[in-house]
């Protein structure tokens, strides 16, 4: 009819305008009924013929102009083409502007152009959009002063929405409460009866629900809820915004139930979102929105009550909104974030790495599209943080942790100081303290502990139950893991406080109700433990019990909460006498063994400590039951066993057995001293630096219990004739800093240089090595046991054993690569004895068990001395006893006295220790031999060298044999390897037989951190030195002011020979520390380990270069055997102080000795013997010593210096 009426008119005359306008009204009407979107394209392309007719001018311009904005507008929200939302606001600002306010069609056409740009707004976010509302609608309501105005509430109503909109933004109060006013007003123009009036409801209570979340006051969102409802009862399914009110009052029920915690509420949330979902069309530009808040609601529900089902179906919804979200989407951000969320919490639930894979992906988008500046940036941030923390967890990369806390301070700082109650304020400092608390788990920081502490007890002042719950719980847990690390009573005490009141706010069926009982009962059987109450304890096994009682029987967190059960009734039966608690707790602990398979990461701590209750059960019956000893070490052998990743606790556990077996005097002695090098061995290993190693030794407490270890071990071999496997353990215990370095760290250099391939694997190894050693933090320790449930642990679980796998394989592969066939296995003896190829390596083992001498020969069995003459309390009574002696003698005139006491300890030396060894050796190898000690013990300090009976008519050692000395067998090995110094000499020469070594003095008489005396003679001694080499020699000096560390250090990484002369320091506190004075600063110890120094001979003329380490006495780690061990052959040092006035003497005699016999002398031509054979350097100072005018060198300065290497 509409056409037919404007078919007969004349487009000349007005009332074909006036007919086309009907028609086309009845267009999108016929439109809104049938969602045929023909009838939208027939007015769009009708109306732009009609503006042919109608230029600008025409009073049916404007008019044409709104009718294509609004249907492009129409069209937009049916098919969610964005382009088709551009082109509605271009036609309806245009028609505006050809307007004037005083125009009749003025206000209508500000109504349309407002719910344009509400639409892009909605569609990017752009600020500017509102603006522009806010400026037409305040000039249209200026010119529409009469409340009896037909558009005056539509004015309002949009009016209020951009102010509303811009306060999300902004956070301005005045905006939403001149929104609330503006919002009462349209509703008070729109009666009961009005058909718009749902709409003004709605809005309404989008803003009540806004002003809930910023002032915190239950009565607004009661207030929210029931405008919502009374909107719904005035709209239908099908009608305008009856999708979107459905939307909106889900939201609120879901607020709501965060609040009340009611189920009901939640179940009701997802009713109503989802029959919104299911009956908006899928073009329909709202439906992201829908999408996301129902797939929040989802998660929600999940966490409630963990039907897997709600999170498979959350992740559906979001990846769905996320598929129809353009890029420049505003809420994209959001979308990502959430889906990132509900990815990690099913990543958590199943753990399906691909699930966490891709959320971090999503995280870190949604960063990227986000801005501190942004209204939404605090909720983006609070959502992420902890699928970020999973990622971190599973990657380990100590940035991403800082990543995290980088973002939620920005986030707590976008946040205004009046806003603390803000929705997102909560879970942004819980999620800021879980990540000070990640970071502190990695590096063990305090100070990051400190803080995550601080920040949830801030969470926990906020009024809401749900932040009040979870940050109660979090700092209850912060406050465990701060107690376990210093024992403050007072954390104790307020932790089981802050669990009580948690347990009481927390749902019966709660999902992580289970970890935090457990937690609450270690914290109760700690503190029972301090204050000795039996009530504590009771409370505490009540706890376990009704933490382990709803725990599936397959799951992984059980056998710890069974072994912490167990070790309560232990505890308490010990203390109170209860010898059926101890029976209660080993029953409960072998029925978790039966089940454990060999890879768990539990089985270790749950065999410890059933076999502690078995050796406590063996003492109670007065040793009459030998079964429950035997049962005990079974247990102690299954404990100890060594698991990738869990180094320490096979070290502890292995050292617990020994001391048992030692004990009880045990046949499982040996294979627990084994065990415990093995163990001790991996461990070192995973520390990459060799002074990292040192302070795992120390921080963990571990040097009085294996500073004797390998002397223990040895010892324990020997009286079953083992005696090639006593050297083994001997070797691998010894000199564990250093070995580790020659026997796994090169390997791995050695692969690293083994190609692309070799690379590869040394840094896998090296990684999943590391993720192992996170991954099997016990639970109550872990993240998981601050906010977390079950499904969290059995995710950690399941990563153990994928990781467990991963590494097993690369040591595989590794294996099978050509010389790598023995990685991380121990040294045979057979591989061992090559270090005696120059001549016998005598082990002298000196332990409380017993004394004894083994001798490594090439190619015969190693033969036993035993030393019954000698303790270890007798050489540690001489050795401090001599070295006081050397101090308290030093003053000018006590020459004589000195050498008495020098001479009574040679000749101790001699009878207790060497002559034996001297008596065998006779009949192995002729007079004149060289031997090298391999010491342990006190023996480190004591010049074995040079004992003797010191009397006419005998030979002293030094007239028997030629002494060295090597830290282990390994390191003599090495020195023999290396290449001679034609790599190392200035000279291009390939042949070290006839071009001389570079060679490099360095003398230092007051450094600038030396407090003593300067040197005297050290200018004299270079002189000397250079006097007494070969004039064809390539001779360098750095002294005076020229001798700095980095000018040493350069020197000897380009010279094959070296002589240094100046203080030496060492340091028995940190044997890393020892060091050589030079003129600016001190080179120390790991200085010369980390240079690159391919050098041949070092003569070490300072004091002290060949003093251990007190803490780890059978550590050789001094100067000395760090210049053998970084690349030298040959080193001479010295074992305690020198006179410098009279170790010139001694320099003299040994470069005499040195070149004398060198082919024909000073021109050091060839001749029968090589003068730059390093390996001459032995012979040489044995000879010096004897030569030497004793006059005018002293006993004490004549056996000071010592031979070390090849």
């Amino acid at each position: 009819m509409a056409r037919q009426r404007l078919a007969s008119l004349n487009p000349a005359d007005e009332a074909y305008f006036l007919a086309f306008n009907i028609f086309a009204n009845k267009l999108m009407a016929r439109f809104a009924l049938s969602k045929n979107p023909n009838d939208l394209d027939m007015t769009i392309s009708e109306t732009q013929q009609i503006l042919n007719l109608a230029p600008a001018g025409h009073f049916f311009h404007a008019p044409a102009l709104c009718i294509i904005g609004q249907a492009f507008t129409m069209r937009f929200k049916f098919r969610g083409d964005t382009s088709d939302l551009t082109q509605a606001v271009s036609y309806v600002e245009a028609a505006v502007a050809a307007l004037t306010p005083e125009q009749s069609l003025y206000l209508p056409f500000v109504v349309n152009l407002a719910s344009s740009l509400l639409n892009r707004y909605w569609m990017y976010g752009d600020v500017a959009d509102l603006s522009r509302i806010i400026e037409t609608s305040t000039t249209a309501l200026s010119a529409s002063l009469s409340t009896q105005s037909p558009y005056r509430d539509s004015l309002l109503n949009n009016l209020a929405t951009a102010l509303k909109e811009r306060f999300a933004q902004r956070r301005d109060k005045a905006d939403l409460d001149t929104a609330l006013m503006h919002y009462q007003s349209c509703l008070d123009l729109r009666p009961p009866s009005h058909p718009s009036r749902h709409s003004v409801l709605g809005n309404l209570a989008d803003a009540m629900l806004l002003k809930f979340e910023v002032d915190g006051h239950l009565q607004d969102l009661e207030s929210a809820a029931n405008h919502y409802v009374s909107a719904l009862q005035l709209r239908s399914p099908g009608q305008d915004d009856h999708s979107r009110l459905l939307d909106n009052y889900g939201a609120a029920l879901q607020s709501r139930y965060t609040v009340f915690g009611n189920i009901d509420d939640l179940d009701q949330a997802i009713q109503y979102l989802t029959t919104s979902s299911d009956i908006l069309p899928s073009t329909y530009s709202g439906r992201p929105v829908t999408l996301l808040i129902l797939g929040i609601a989802l998660v929600d529900r999940f966490t409630a009550t963990g039907n897997i089902a709600d999170l498979d179906s959350s992740i559906e919804k979001l990846s769905s909104a996320l598929q129809l979200c353009a890029p420049g989407y505003y809420q994209r951000p959001v979308i990502l974030s959430m889906y990132g969320c509900a990815l990690s919490v099913r990543y958590n639930a199943k753990g399906d790495l691909q699930d966490l894979s891709l959320a971090a992906s999503m995280c870190k988008d949604a960063l990227t599209l986000s801005s501190p500046k942004e209204s939404t940036y605090s909720s983006t941030v609070a959502t992420l943080t902890s699928t970020l923390l999973d990622c971190f967890q599973k990657s380990g990369n100590i940035e991403e942790c800082q990543t995290i806390i980088d973002h939620c301070d920005r986030a707590l700082a976008s946040m205004r100081p009046g806003e603390p109650t803000a929705v997102d304020y909560g879970p942004s400092l819980v999620n800021l303290g879980r990540a000070f608390f990640t970071r502190f788990q990695a590096q063990r920081n305090k100070a990051d502990l400190d803080a995550a502490i601080e920040r949830a007890s801030l969470a926990c002042t906020l009024p809401t139950l749900s932040e009040r719950f979870s940050s109660t719980f979090a700092l209850a847990s912060l406050l465990y893991n701060r107690y376990t690390q210093g024992e403050d009573l007072k954390d104790l005490e307020q932790c089981v406080k802050l669990f009580n009141v948690a347990e009481e706010q927390m749902p019966l069926k709660h999902l992580s109700r289970t970890t935090m009982l457990h937690n609450y009962a270690r914290a109760m059987y700690d503190l029972g433990r301090h204050r000795n109450h039996l009530q504590d304890f009771n409370v505490a096994i009540g706890l376990f019990k009704e933490a382990i009682k709803d725990v599936p029987a397959s799951h992984s967190y059980l056998p710890w909460m069974h072994l912490h059960l167990a070790e309560a009734l232990h505890e308490r039966a010990n203390r109170f006498d209860d010898v059926d608690g101890h029976h209660e707790a080993i029953k409960i602990l072998l029925c978790v063994i039966e089940t454990l398979p060999d890879d768990s990461p539990a089985l270790h701590s749950v065999c410890h400590g059933a076999a502690i209750i078995f050796m406590t059960l063996y003492e109670l019956s007065n040793r009459q039951h030998p079964s429950l000893m035997e049962e005990g070490f079974q247990c102690f052998k299954k404990a100890a066993r060594y698991t990738y990743g869990s180094s320490f606790m096979s070290v502890y556990v292995a050292l617990l057995w020994v001391k048992y077996a030692k004990k009880l005097h045990h046949s499982s002695a040996l294979l627990a001293y084994q065990t415990s090098l093995d163990a001790l061995d991996q461990h070192l290993l995973v520390t990459a630096s060799i002074k990292g190693r040192h302070a795992v030794l120390l921080g963990k407490h571990l040097v009085a219990e294996t500073s004797t270890l390998a002397t223990d071990a040895m010892a324990c071999a020997i009286p079953g004739g083992e005696l090639e496997l006593a050297v083994e353990l001997s070797e691998q215990g010894r000199g564990l800093l250093w070995s580790q370095l020659s026997r796994s760290r090169t390997p791995l250099n050695a692969l690293r240089s083994a190609g692309e391939a070799g690379r590869a694997l040394a840094s896998d190894f090296e990684r999943v090595n590391a993720k192992l050693s996170q991954s099997i933090v016990p639970p109550e320790e872990s993240l998981a046991a601050m906010t977390g449930s079950l499904t969290a642990t059995e995710a950690a679980a399941r990563r153990y054993r994928q990781l467990s796998q991963e590494l097993q394989d690369i040591i595989g592969r590794i294996r099978r690569q050509e010389g790598f066939q023995s990685f991380l296995r121990r040294p045979s003896f057979e591989s061992l004895q090559c270090a005696a190829v120059g001549g016998p390596v005598i082990l002298v083992n000196i332990s409380d068990e017993r004394c004894d001498a083994v001798i490594v020969l090439q190619d015969a069995p190693p033969r036993l001395v035993p030393l019954p003459n000698t303790s270890l309390e007798a050489l540690t009574t001489l050795s401090a006893g001599y070295y006081h002696m050397l101090q308290m003698t030093s003053r000018v005139g006590e020459e004589k006295m000195r050498e008495r006491e020098v001479l009574v300890v040679l000749r101790t030396l001699w009878d207790t220790v060497v002559s034996p060894i001297v008596d065998e050796l006779a009949s192995l190898i002729p007079r004149g031999s060289r031997i090298w000690w391999c010491p342990t013990s006190k023996l480190t300090t004591l010049p074995l060298h040079a004992a003797g009976p010191y009397r006419k008519g005998t030979l002293n050692l030094p007239n028997i044999y030629v002494s060295s000395y090597t830290p282990t067998l390994a390191a003599l090995i090495r020195a023999r390897r290396r290449p001679t110094s034609s790599a190392s000499t200035s000279s291009a020469s390939t042949s070290s037989q006839h071009t001389p070594p570079a060679f490099i003095a360095i003398g230092q008489a007051k450094p600038a951190s030396s407090t003593g005396p300067a040197l005297q003679t050290v200018s004299t001694e270079l002189a000397l030195v250079q006097s007494l080499l070969p004039r064809s020699s390539s001779f360098s000096v750095l002294d005076e002011e020229a001798s700095t560390a980095d000018a040493a250090l350069t020197a000897l990484a380009t010279h094959g020979w070296a002589h240094i002369a100046c203080h030496g320091y060492p340091n028995a506190e940190r044997p890393f520390d020892a060091a050589f004075a030079l003129k600016d600063e001190r080179v120390t110890v790991l200085d010369i380990a980390d240079a690159s120094i391919p050098g041949e001979f070092a003569f070490l003329s300072a004091c002290h270069t060949a003093v251990g380490d007190r803490n780890a006495p059978d550590e050789i780690i001094h100067l000395a055997a760090t210049m053998q061990f970084v690349g030298y052959r040959s080193v001479i040092g010295t074992m305690w102080a020198v006179d410098d006035s009279m170790a010139r003497h001694m320099v003299k005699a040994f470069y005499a000795s040195l070149f004398a016999s060198g082919g024909n002398g000073k021109d050091g031509s060839a001749g029968q013997d090589d003068p730059w054979d390093c390996t001459r350097a032995a012979r040489a100072l044995n000879k010096a010593a004897k030569l030497v005018d004793k006059d005018l060198v002293s006993v004490d300065q004549r056996i000071v210096f010592i031979h070390i290497g090849a």
